[in-house]
């Protein structure tokens, strides 16, 4: 492909820095060099001038190119990519050997790859020319160094595939000349181009670039990223789902993956394991009816045994293949194989969590493609696959879950360091730059620990007081309604009798989730619309009405006597629990820092991070994570002890059921501003996010029963280690008789995205004699 070169107005060639530069050099080091740039200099005194004519390049070139003779060894220029540019242009004067081989065209000029976008490489190079403008005209720093990295595409004249450069533009050998009178620039002109800086458009009036000339040479050193470059898009990519779920995004994977191997003729497929079955996520070729697997993007498991696939997956190992037609193993897919020209094969299983969730494959049309190389290529990009496909299982199942419902049925004191140690740096930076940016908060190898406190039976309990608060207000109107009808018997107003009864009947049923609302407005608008019309009919009627606004909540215009019950009920609880778990929480913190967080729903739950990055000093040990599982059942106690002695105190009866999460592994957190809150980060950590938001709806396995249940603690983990840990804590707690001597081993049903969880549940002693006595003496505190 070629283009026209991308010429600069402001670009002018001039050797004579150079020169002066390398003549300073020679007097002092050499005088058999000096000699020589002072003959060249004598034989084209052309080089000594700025160059505007660039028809006469070809006339100086044999000059030239005895200059750069002493610039760059022999061999240094032979065996590198090096050229010598126009400053603020594409237009090469000189270029070495491979240099041209990689970028130029037979005309000497750059070879574009499709990619290139020569508006932004435009834009970029003038906002750099602003840069050396302010820094060498006005003596303003803009932190732009003598050095300007880009990463460049070009086509491999070989492949046909693009490869990518670090291109290290050196511009020392530049100086800015002004062609008129240099304008002055106040604090508010200077904040406002560094401030556009980026954009040149917008600072045309402030700063017009054609009033300089950028007079010199620009020296550009590239070096072959390929590979890490395609890597790192390959990653950006694979963020985005669509990239493995749709045709179109897969396919541009592919070309990253033909360009990260270097081979145009790759082939990539990918599937994913779900239940007993495999899916064909996507595959980079169109096969038809000749699938490698089957015409079905949907196969069952079962079809992989005996075969090399069912082998990869279960040693959780790379298998190459140099030639799939010489593999008696592989017959099973040989005719397929052959209709897309495959000879080379590789079956790279993908693990997530130690876990094979599914697999990625690779092939070539031609025999001994895929070597040592290839595989140390694989295993870089396997995680990043790896999570891709983790997250889009992650969707597929919420995408059934959804279709089967539908069809069927404020900153911790423990890390207020960090924040500290960012905000000074942030401020630091401002004054330097007035775009700068918060750091991230980022805490590595913390081990979490959740646990809740649930009010049980809290939403039947909320309805049924929404329920008879409806039902009253609806008998109380038809009262109202009863009493008009002795006075004036009118058929509107039996037709009234009626719709209340009808209402009335429908609510006692069951409740629906508008039935709050829309029952009230019914009532408000039928109803009470009538009352200060009717109330003059007689005194009767006038009592009546009376007697039903007695009954109504003047801010929320119903009855609201049961809910009222309710939600002070529940909130007495709340505040009691959590004031208990703050307390404790002050106290277990004395032992070892951390990040503490609650929040109050119906009961309370809690999230808690630990570990050596969460401590300033970075002193840390796993005795403190023991301490603190510890901690977790001796509060789960005192909980269940507060919610049994203040029953005598609540309008409604509650109880409360105990859940601890128990995971030994550590995770990373990051703080998200725009949230401001610590999330997991990473896909690897996100496992514990969905256990923590569902595990309090987990069922036993085999029985319907709720894991959870009043007085009792349950304990879900996945590893033996945790099951031991927390076995030990129990013991110490019954021999101290706060827990029962029965304790009880579990398996608990899948939940969606979660499998392989255990649980223990033991239950509370809430008149043990140490129990008591502990909370007796906070309670009277």
């Amino acid at each position: 492909m070629q283009n026209k070169p991308i010429n600069s107005k402001i670009g002018v060639l001039n050797f004579s820095i150079l020169i002066r530069h390398m003549i300073q050099k020679f007097e002092k080091l050499c005088e058999i060099q000096l000699g020589i740039v002072n003959k060249i200099v004598e034989q084209c005194p052309a080089l000594n001038e700025p160059i505007r004519d660039l028809s006469k390049v070809k006339e100086y070139m044999p000059y030239i190119e005895r200059l750069f003779y002493l610039v760059f060894p022999t061999i240094f220029w032979e065996q590198h990519e090096l050229a010598i540019l126009v400053p603020g242009s594409m237009i090469p004067i000189h270029a070495s050997p491979k240099f041209r081989e990689a970028f130029l065209d037979k005309n000497g000029q750059f070879d574009l790859a499709p990619t290139f976008d020569p508006k932004k490489f435009t834009r970029n190079r003038i906002s750099r020319m602003y840069m050396h403008i302010l820094e060498k005209a006005y003596g303003i720093k803009t932190h732009a160094t003598s050095e300007d990295h880009i990463i460049f595409p070009c086509l491999d004249k070989t492949t046909g595939l693009e490869r990518y450069y670090f291109m290290d533009v050196d511009m020392r050998f530049v100086e800015v000349i002004s062609k008129q009178k240099l304008k002055p620039l106040n604090d508010e002109d200077i904040k406002e181009i560094k401030r556009n800086i980026t954009d040149p458009e917008r600072l045309k009036n402030k700063l017009a670039i054609d009033q300089f000339e950028i007079s010199g040479i620009t020296i550009i050193r590239a070096a072959d990223v390929t590979k890490t470059h395609v890597l790192s898009m390959i990653q950006d990519d694979l963020i985005d789902k669509d990239n493995i779920s749709t045709q179109d995004g897969f396919n541009r994977l592919q070309k990253r993956l033909r360009n990260y191997f270097q081979r145009p003729d790759l082939i990539a497929s990918l599937s994913c394991f779900y239940d007993d079955q495999i899916l064909m996520l996507n595959m980079g070729c169109d096969l038809s009816n000749s699938c490698i697997f089957t015409s079905s993007r949907q196969i069952a498991r079962k079809n992989f045994k005996n075969t090399p696939f069912e082998e990869a997956i279960h040693k959780k190992e790379i298998y190459v293949y140099s030639d799939v037609l010489k593999y008696e193993s592989l017959l099973f897919s040989q005719k397929a194989m052959e209709s897309a020209n495959i000879r080379s094969f590789m079956i790279c299983p993908l693990l997530y969590r130690d876990e094979c969730i599914g697999i990625l494959n690779l092939a070539d049309p031609e025999i001994g493609i895929f070597g040592t190389q290839e595989m140390i290529k694989v295993e870089a990009i396997r995680p990043l696959f790896a999570m891709a496909i983790n997250r889009a299982m992650e969707d597929l199942d919420n995408e059934v879950q959804g279709i089967i419902k539908e069809k069927c049925t404020a900153v911790h004191p423990s890390v207020e360091w960090k924040f500290r140690k960012s905000t000074l740096k942030y401020i630091s930076n401002l004054q330097s730059d007035d775009q700068a940016e918060l750091d991230p908060i980022i805490f590595k190898k913390v081990y979490p620990l959740y646990g809740i406190a649930d009010v049980r039976g809290s939403t039947n309990a909320r309805n049924n007081a929404i329920q008879k608060d409806l039902d009253d207000h609806l008998k109380y109107a038809r009262n109202v309604i009863e009493q008009v009808l002795k006075e004036k018997d009118m058929l509107i107003f039996n037709q009234l009798l009626e719709r209340i009864d009808e209402e009335r009947y429908r609510i006692q049923q069951s409740l629906a989730s508008g039935d709050e609302l829309s029952i009230v407005k019914f009532i408000q608008q039928n109803i009470e619309s009538v009352f200060s019309h009717v109330r003059h009919f007689s005194p009767k009627i006038a009592r009546a009405v009376d007697v039903y606004e007695s009954h109504i909540d003047k801010q929320l215009g119903t009855v609201y006597k049961l809910r009222k019950e309710f939600e002070e009920s529940i909130l007495l609880l709340n505040q009691r629990l959590a004031n208990f778990l703050d307390n404790e929480q002050n106290s277990i913190q004395k032992a070892f820092p951390h990040f503490y967080e609650r929040h109050r729903t119906d009961g309370v739950d809690y999230l808690i991070y630990i570990g050596k990055s969460m401590n300033e000093k970075g002193i840390f040990h796993d005795i403190y994570v023991n301490n603190l599982h510890l901690w977790q059942l001796h509060i789960a106690c005192g909980m269940a002890w507060i919610t049994q002695h203040l029953k005598p105190e609540l309008s409604v009866t509650l109880d409360t059921a105990h859940l601890i999460l128990v995971q030994n592994s550590p995770l990373s957190i990051r703080f998200r501003y725009d949230e401001k809150q610590f999330d997991v980060d990473g896909a690897y950590d996100i496992r514990h996010e969905i256990i923590k938001s569902r595990i309090d709806k987990a069922v036993v396995k085999g029985t319907g029963e709720r894991l959870t249940q009043p007085q009792n603690i349950a304990i879900v983990y996945s590893m033996q280690e945790e099951e031991n840990e927390m076995l030990q804590h129990i013991r110490y707690l019954q021999k101290q008789e706060f827990l029962k001597k029965d304790i009880e081993f579990l398996e608990l049903e899948e939940l969606p995205g979660v499998t392989g969880l255990k649980a223990l549940r033991v239950g509370i002693v809430l008149n043990s004699t140490l129990l008591s006595k502990w909370m007796e003496d906070y309670w009277a505190v």
